[in-house]
């Protein structure tokens, strides 16, 4: 039965949606000249600023209907760099629906503020041997005050979702006229599958990248997640993880470096000399 009504609303969709996915040339030619004009006019990048600006330089920026994978073993920086881009975003305004299956929402809001704001993580988790000073509360009475008036950061950090509960999230906060910017998933491996019936392992998380990817088209926005690494530094599970993406980094083992694994619009295997620094939660 679910099958049958999965398969119906895909059919109900195609048709609904036909004429308008249909382009002629001239609303093509018409993207593409309002796409160099910003690039080369106005001097901008394709997408949004990931804040990272070499990145920024190699990939064009977060583009529109983007899927982006970040990739490493476990404890090299993989939310971190997420993270980092998503502080990015909500620095300049731009809305955000993260679906945290290991961080709680207060850990997050910790990491974010550390990263924005430049005090140490250990500070904020009270683990520093030096107590907050009245400065950095001040910083973090202003990020608190910044996140709080913009509204433009949605949290889902239950420890168990599924890939259709995250599409239902994104078109609840679409129904009620939340912008969409950008959604990030951290993730890929921790997100479950409703139907798993008869399917394997790498078949579930091929659907998973294959969703991301759809809601990328839906939403016109990025969607930006990670996965784990095997020990020869391939993605875990499925080869559709980097099939799928438009963009894949790769942190280094020794988290010194990010390497530009996939780019489907430039130059790919470009070295990011970036390393991690844990205390502020960011690559630099």
């Amino acid at each position: 039965l679910s099958e049958c009504l999965r398969e119906g609303s895909r059919a109900i969709m195609g048709i609904v949606s036909s004429n308008d996915d249909l382009k002629d040339a001239k609303q093509g030619i018409a993207e593409f000249t309002d796409m160099l004009h910003t690039i080369h006019t106005k001097g901008e990048t394709r997408g949004m600023k990931t804040g990272i600006t070499e990145l920024d330089t190699q990939t064009g920026g977060l583009g529109a209907n983007e899927l982006w994978v970040v990739g490493a073993q476990t404890s090299r920086g993989k939310t971190v760099l997420m993270f980092q881009i998503m502080a990015a975003l909500i620095a300049a305004k731009k809305h955000v629906l993260l679906v945290s299956l290991e961080t709680d929402a207060d850990r997050v809001h910790a990491r974010l503020a550390s990263n924005m704001e430049s005090i140490s993580m250990s500070k904020i988790l009270g683990n520093h041997s030096q107590p907050m000073t009245k400065s950095d509360l001040l910083k973090l009475q202003s990020y608190c005050n910044m996140v709080s008036e913009s509204n433009c950061l949605h949290i889902s950090d239950s420890d168990s979702i599924s890939l259709e509960s995250i599409a239902a999230q994104a078109d609840r906060l679409k129904e009620q006229d939340f912008p969409l910017d950008c959604i990030v998933v951290d993730y890929i491996q921790l997100v479950t599958v409703g139907d798993v019936k008869d399917k394997a392992r790498h078949e579930q998380v091929a659907e998973v990248t294959r969703t991301f990817k759809q809601l990328a088209k839906r939403y016109q926005c990025p969607v930006i997640t990670a996965s784990q690494l095997n020990d020869d530094g391939k993605v875990r599970e499925s080869r559709a993880i980097a099939q799928d993406a438009d963009v894949l980094l790769k942190i280094a083992d020794d988290s010194e470096s990010i390497i530009i694994e996939k780019n489907r619009n430039g130059q790919r295997g470009y070295k990011l000399e970036l390393s991690l620094n844990g205390e502020y939660q960011r690559f630099q």
